[in-house]
C-alpha cells in the first residue's frame, strides 16, 4: 500500500490540522520532551512529549532528538486558545516519513521554478496569485508542473492565471523536470500443445505489445526458458502500467488457451 499523499499547506493556513504529518526543526530539548518549529507553518511551534518519541524505553532523550534536527511528526492535538500543538514522532512510519520528505522537497523545488518563471517573464506581481490558484486547483505546486511535462499548458486551461504564465510554466517544466516514470514487472507462464504452439505464443506476444502500448509507455518481453516470459512495463504512473499489464496478459492468455494451451500471470 502506498503512503497517503499529504495535503500541501496553502499560503492562508498558519497552523496544521490534527492528524497531519508535518516537517519541523527541533529547537529545544529538555528532560521530558522537545520543542519543534514547524517548517511549513512559519511562526508555529509544537512539542513532542517524551512518551511520543519512541515506543521503547528512553534512557537519554538526546539519543532520539537534538537541536537542529529535521523531523517528520504527526499532529496529535491542537489547543488554539493556549497556542499548544502536541506532536508525535513515534506515530510516523518509515514509509510515511520518506513520502513526506520527498513531497516537501518537490514542493520547494516547484516554488523555486515558479519564482524562476516570474523573473523570466518579468511578472513578480502575479507570483502569489499563481501559487494560490495552483494550490486551490491541485492542492500542490509540483503536481501540475509534473503533469505539464506531458500535457503542455493544457493542464492550466481552467486555472485563472494570465495566459503568458501558462505557456511559461509549461516550457519551464519541460526544461527542468524529468518526465515521471514507473516500472512494473511480472512473468507470464505460457504453454501450447498445438503443432504451431511456439509460433502462436510468439505472434500473440508481438501483436499484443502493439495493441496495448500507449503514448510514453514501453513494454519489453524476454524469454526466460519454457514456459516463462518476463514482462517489463514502463509508464507515467502505476495506474497506466497496471492497466496495460492486465490488458496485455489477459489477451495473450486468451490467444494461447484457444490454441490448446494454458497460461497464467505470476506477480
Amino acid at each position: 500500500m502506498q503512503p497517503r499523499k499529504e495535503k500541501r499547506r496553502k499560503l492562508s493556513e498558519n497552523i496544521p490540522e490534527v492528524g497531519e504529518l508535518v516537517i519541523g526543526t527541533v529547537t529545544r530539548v529538555f528532560p521530558h520532551g522537545a520543542f519543534v518549529s514547524l517548517d511549513e507553518y512559519p511562526g508555529s511551534e509544537g512539542m513532542i512529549h517524551i512518551s511520543e518519541l519512541s515506543s521503547k524505553w528512553i534512557k537519554n532523550i538526546r539519543d532520539y532528538v537534538e537541536e537542529g534536527q529535521k523531523v517528520v511528526v504527526k499532529v496529535l492535538k491542537i489547543d488554539k486558545e493556549k497556542g499548544h500543538i502536541d506532536l508525535s514522532l513515534k506515530s510516523v512510519k518509515a514509509a510515511q516519513k520518506k513520502a513526506k520528505l520527498d513531497q516537501y522537497k518537490k514542493e520547494k523545488h516547484a516554488l523555486k521554478l515558479i519564482e524562476y518563471v516570474a523573473n523570466k517573464i518579468n511578472d513578480t506581481k502575479d507570483l502569489e496569485l499563481v501559487v494560490k490558484e495552483l494550490e486551490n486547483k491541485f492542492g500542490s505546486l509540483w503536481e501540475p508542473l509534473e503533469k505539464s511535462v506531458r500535457e503542455n499548458e493544457n493542464i492550466f486551461l481552467d486555472i485563472n492565471i494570465p495566459e503568458k504564465w501558462k505557456k511559461a510554466l509549461a516550457e519551464t517544466a519541460k526544461e527542468k523536470i524529468e518526465p515521471p516514470e514507473v516500472t512494473i514487472k511480472a512473468t507470464l507462464e505460457l504453454e501450447s500443445k498445438a503443432n504451431n504452439g511456439v509460433e502462436v505464443i510468439k505472434n500473440s506476444l508481438l501483436e499484443n505489445i502493439k495493441k496495448v502500448k500507449e503514448k510514453d509507455t514501453n513494454i519489453e518481453v524476454k524469454y526466460l526458458g519454457a514456459p516463462k516470459y518476463h514482462i517489463k512495463i514502463n509508464a507515467p504512473n502505476y495506474k497506466i502500467a497496471e492497466n496495460i499489464l492486465e490488458r496485455f496478459s489477459s489477451q495473450v492468455i486468451k490467444d494461447v488457451t484457444s490454441s490448446e494451451g494454458t497460461g497464467k500471470l505470476v506477480r
